[in-house]
């Protein structure tokens, strides 16, 4: 039996519903619209960090837009930046009495209104996603609070791995998987530790979809991306890089190390053919090897060392490994 919400949405039509958004900001509008409709809040906010780490309003009802579009929070200061901090709600019956609440008005400002707040965090887990400020509403007036805010996290976190990750393979999509590596590659730098760069790619790919069609590519994709995140260790990176192309960055890495891993990887491969339509595909992969020097280097260079190794796979009849050497 579904789980009543203030006797007007079960919680499976809202989670239904839900299921529906793919962007974020649909859901926050969803969140608001769902707020003002069927729980009579009216002047709601909601908080995720920017650029700098610092808490801005991503979305707003009944709030003027000059005052959610100034508000700045550092994480810990005020009460969205406690409940962020902490991850756990808080109410306060009188901001005008609030120290923290009163933070966001200028001194000269006498007005100060005196309502009730109910700050919450939304998570996923025990990870603080966002943060949504209720003004005027007190704890026992959304009784349902803590179901809500959980069907939430769970539609945002949804909505953000999609964004983050490849939906075929699972892996990092390329464009954030880069400032990733970039940023891998300057831990390597200031700790004078060696990052190591595997490229691969599936061999002959073309013909899956030539021979069986598109599905049939899209199965070898899947089945690879799961054996790619079966064998990652912690700390390791993986990314689909281009259609049928691969990347793995691996930490405080060697010559021997790299070589290890990608040869592990080449031969798990070959032993695990994808079955399609009671068909088994044999897929192999060649891949490219190299590793960060004492000199210093962009991660394009390096990648584009590492694809130099694909090549001279590729080139060598396939199904193997090449490392070379980063120069200096």
């Amino acid at each position: 039996m579904s789980q009543s919400v203030r006797g007007v949405l079960s919680r499976q039509e809202i989670i239904q519903r839900l299921d529906l958004i793919e962007d974020e900001g649909l859901l926050y509008a969803e969140i608001l619209d769902y707020l003002s409709n069927y729980q009579n809040v009216f002047r709601v906010s909601i908080m995720r960090p920017d650029q700098n780490n610092c808490l801005r309003v991503v979305a707003a009802r009944g709030i003027s837009t000059r005052a959610w579009q100034t508000v700045s929070l550092k994480i810990g200061q005020g009460l969205a930046g406690y409940v962020w901090k902490n991850g756990q709600d808080i109410f306060v019956e009188n901001t005008a009495a609030c120290p923290d609440y009163q933070k966001f008005y200028p001194p000269d400002k006498k007005n100060i209104p005196a309502e009730k707040i109910w700050v919450w965090p939304i998570k996923f887990q025990n990870s603080v996603l966002a943060i949504i400020n209720l003004h005027g509403v007190a704890p026992a007036d959304i009784a349902d609070m803590p179901l809500l805010s959980r069907l939430w996290g769970l539609a945002l976190k949804r909505i953000q791995q999609q964004l983050n990750y490849d939906a075929l393979t699972g892996l990092w999509r390329r464009e954030l998987g880069q400032k990733k590596l970039e940023e891998m590659l300057e831990r390597a730098i200031f700790f004078k530790f060696s990052l190591g760069i595997l490229l691969f790619d599936i061999d002959h790919f073309k013909k899956f979809n030539d021979t069986y069609g598109h599905l049939a590519g899209d199965a070898v994709l899947s089945s690879l991306g799961k054996i790619v995140r079966k064998n990652l260790r912690p700390g390791d990176l993986a990314l689909r890089y281009g259609g049928e192309e691969f990347l793995i960055a691996i930490a405080r890495s060697s010559e021997y190390a790299i070589c290890a891993v990608g040869e592990r990887l080449r031969k798990i491969v070959a032993a695990a053919p994808v079955i399609y339509q009671k068909q088994n595909l044999a897929v192999t992969i060649s891949l490219g090897a190299t590793v960060s020097g004492r000199k210093n280097c962009s991660i394009s260079q390096l990648i584009q060392r590492a694809d130099e190794a694909l090549y001279v796979s590729k080139n060598n009849g396939r199904n193997r490994l090449t490392f070379l050497p980063y120069p200096g």
